[in-house]
């Protein structure tokens, strides 16, 4: 993964909407739905804090390591000591509010254009809680697919481009993983395609579902998918271990299943936490905005809301983990 020192901006644009002053303004405010970070906020991949610029992750493997005996001494072939490295993208989020603008609105209905600030505390807490929020759902994204420009986040684990295809994750974290092919899920047919790349993982990579962190990551579609299916066929009476479970806590066969809004539909991944890193240069960098009043120091009235933060993505042993998709050649 290479670094690129000049900082990276993802500008997500904040519209202040005109209307009529007309009466009280009822609170608190509203927010759409937004993806939060859940990879990283679940704990599904394993966190590193602290990294300055890179980090280097040992990976030592060993088989079978007895030999016959004698009394000569025969040196054993079976250990092997490598390495995979974390390197950080340096990213950031720069926001503007023009004062002008909030005055007309029920927004700045509160507070008068000689106060300091021109918004009522609740509106400050929510902006800032919405740029913080839609940083975190970008940022479920480029973990696992990265973008299509590749200049702001440059590997996730399943592509350097936004694309989930082939060609993508040969260039991503997890080129290289065991590959299982599935089809296109439906509620028909995700219980066994789960199966299929369960399967698979027990036959080439048995050590991987016997891990205490092992499971199974699925996207927010897929998952709905699950429960459709797991509902399908215990009303059909069908009970066993796949079905016999809450919906909210989701397994088959005794792995949990992970949710993660970022993993692209018709994808099944088997993975322990531990194998799948995600570094970052501070961890409170995700949630920490600045609220700057530039308006008192550079002759504008705009406030700006900025963050910054690095990180980064990397996995230890990569054939241990098993990628199902469609493509697979």
């Amino acid at each position: 993964m290479s670094y690129n020192s000049i900082t990276r901006r993802r500008s997500f644009d904040i519209d202040v909407a005109n209307n009529t002053y007309a009466g009280n303004l009822a609170l608190p405010f509203l927010t759409p739905a937004l993806k939060a970070n859940d990879t990283v906020a679940n704990n599904y991949v394993r966190v590193l804090d602290g990294i300055h610029y890179k980090a280097v992750l040992p990976v030592n493997s060993s088989t079978s390591n007895i030999i016959a005996g004698g009394c000569d001494y025969v040196p054993g072939a079976n250990l092997e000591i490598n390495e995979s490295v974390l390197t950080l993208s340096e990213l950031a989020v720069n926001e503007t509010i023009c004062r002008s603008t909030v005055y007309p609105t029920w927004h700045g209905a509160a507070t008068g254009r000689a106060d300091t600030d021109v918004m009522t505390q609740e509106f400050k807490n929510f902006t800032l809680g919405l740029v913080a929020s839609r940083a975190a759902a970008t940022l479920e994204n480029y973990i696992w697919l990265s973008e299509s420009t590749g200049a702001i986040y440059n590997q996730g684990f399943l592509s350097n481009d936004g694309d989930f295809n082939e060609a993508g994750i040969d260039a991503a974290v997890l080129a290289g993983c065991t590959e299982a092919t599935i089809v296109a899920l439906t509620a028909a047919n995700v219980i066994a395609q789960i199966g299929v790349v369960y399967a698979l993982t027990a036959s080439q990579k048995p050590g991987v579902l016997g891990k205490a962190d092992c499971g199974i990551y699925i996207n927010s579609k897929t998952a709905a998918l699950y429960r459709q299916g797991l509902a399908t066929a215990g009303g059909a009476g069908y009970v066993n271990q796949v079905t016999l479970q809450a919906f909210e806590q989701l397994n088959y066969l005794g792995t949990p299943i992970r949710v993660c809004p970022g993993i692209p539909d018709d994808c099944i991944i088997v993975a322990a936490q531990e194998n799948l890193v995600f570094g970052t240069n501070l961890g409170t960098d995700l949630s920490v905005v600045k609220w700057i009043p530039a308006y008192e120091y550079d002759g504008s009235d705009n406030i700006k809301i900025v963050m910054r933060m690095a990180v980064g993505a990397a996995v230890g042993v990569v054939t241990d983990v098993v990628v199902g998709a469609t493509f697979w050649t």
